[in-house]
């Protein structure tokens, strides 16, 4: 029996001898012998006590955008299944595009859409923005209630990004693998990330 309590945990069953099986024939109705040389082992299932899904879209204008010291870029929108809370805990950015600037340092703000306060706020170089990403940690998990959703803002100072004249320099914020995004179950320590099939997720947007 699977505690309350228990997440992540894996599960597989077996059937270990033939005489475990029963089987009776579809148009006689009588027993029939069941052989087989080895166990029978069903492929191992992970059961967690809840899930958190993620999507990230364009905030504001996706093309001939603005640069400006304030720039909202995209929204973060994190869901949780109704099962049970789960505490959201980082999220980790590739950056590329022609908009970057070609040195110097970067910084995004995650910023909560319910408040307008920063949660966090990281600054990284650009090389290791484009090369490894910059990743955003909250100071403390927020908890999101089950069956509910949390939208975070993504904030950078686009002001002094590159500007190539009569051109789009496009500016892109990439998820790309499944334990880039942290979060774990509502009390419990285990961190968990994304479902590998979900990622990547992008968002776009390009300026004037």
């Amino acid at each position: 029996t699977e505690s309350p309590s228990s997440s992540n945990t894996v599960y597989s069953w077996s059937i270990v001898a033939p005489t475990d099986i029963n089987a009776f024939g579809v148009a006689s109705n009588q027993a029939v012998t069941v052989s087989t040389s080895s166990v029978l082992v069903a492929n191992a299932q992970t059961v967690l006590r809840t899930k958190l899904t993620a999507t990230i879209a364009p905030l504001g204008a996706s093309s001939n955008r603005a640069r400006t010291a304030t720039d909202d870029l995209a929204n973060l929108t994190l869901t949780v299944n109704d099962a049970y809370g789960a505490e959201f805990k980082s999220v980790k950015f590739l950056l590329s595009g022609a908009a970057l600037p070609a040195s110097g340092n970067i910084t995004l703000d995650l910023v909560d859409n319910d408040t307008g306060v920063s949660a966090t706020s990281t600054t990284v170089s650009v090389n290791t923005a484009t090369s490894t990403g910059i990743t955003l940690t909250l100071p403390t998990p927020f908890l999101i209630t089950q069956g509910l959703q949390k939208i975070y803002k993504v904030r950078a100072n686009s002001s002094s990004y590159s500007n190539v004249a009569n051109t789009s320099d496009s500016f892109s914020l990439q998820v790309v693998n499944a334990a880039d995004l942290q979060w774990q179950t509502q009390g419990l320590p285990e961190s968990l990330g994304l479902e590998t099939k979900s990622v990547p997720l992008t968002s776009t947007v390009s300026y004037e």
